[in-house]
């Protein structure tokens, strides 16, 4: 079956043929760019605790700047009841642990959101190419 208008076009088959064969290309080497950046470990440039971390990157909702004030907060508080010894300062040791908590757990959701963000876009395509393959 030739394309319309007489030239020396691709059918529809050859077309979805090369567009499988193009979008599989690209996406073995988003495969293998993502191997090299998880063998470089994920505070690289590239990798996703730096990328869900970092100030620059828009996408983050919890940033370094964040976990290092809260995780001085947490210090200072403990300095504080070091130095008091009032009974009403009895609970501040449970804050602290709250605090610590809380950073760790706003770092691993980020850390997460992060990691769902990087491989949405390969499933998707991987997905797309099955559909071209199997129609």
């Amino acid at each position: 079956m030739a394309a319309a208008g007489g030239g020396g076009g691709l059918t529809t088959r050859e077309a979805l043929g090369r567009l499988h064969d193009d979008i599989a290309a690209a996406l073995e080497h988003h495969h293998k760019e993502e191997a090299l950046s998880r063998k470089r470990g994920c505070w690289g440039s590239r990798g996703v605790l730096y990328e869900a971390l970092h100030h620059n990157c828009q996408l983050s909702l919890f940033h370094w700047s964040s976990a290092l004030a809260l995780l001085l907060a947490a210090g200072a508080l403990m300095a504080a009841y070091a130095s008091a010894s009032h009974d009403r300062f009895q609970w501040v040791p449970v804050e602290v642990v709250v605090l610590v908590v809380a950073v760790g757990a706003n770092v691993y959701l980020g850390w997460w959101d992060t990691a769902l963000r990087h491989q949405e876009l390969p499933h998707l395509t991987q997905r797309t190419l099955s559909k071209l393959r199997d129609g």
